[in-house]
């Protein structure tokens, strides 16, 4: 039996991100694809759709946040 590789799992992770279809990526997950792919990619992606579902389910099962190392204090400030 042939099982698919990991980058095809993450790839369709991915593709279920970007249409929020929540029950591929539970499948998908519970199969192996790996949420912290390309550096955090598939959280990043989910934020970008403001997608709190899969947020969610990304988060509870490992996906990480860069850190981009802003501190609230080196922030630039707007002001009017």
């Amino acid at each position: 039996m042939n099982t698919p590789t990991t980058n095809v799992l993450e790839e369709k992770l991915l593709d279920a991100i970007m249409f929020s279809r929540h029950d591929d990526m539970g499948c998908l997950i519970e199969s192996g694809a790996n949420v912290n792919a390309d550096d955090g990619y598939p959280l990043f992606l989910a934020i970008l759709n403001a997608d709190e579902v899969a947020i969610s389910m990304l988060r509870q099962n490992g996906a990480f946040c860069l850190d981009l190392g802003i501190k609230p204090e080196t922030r630039p400030s707007i002001e009017r």
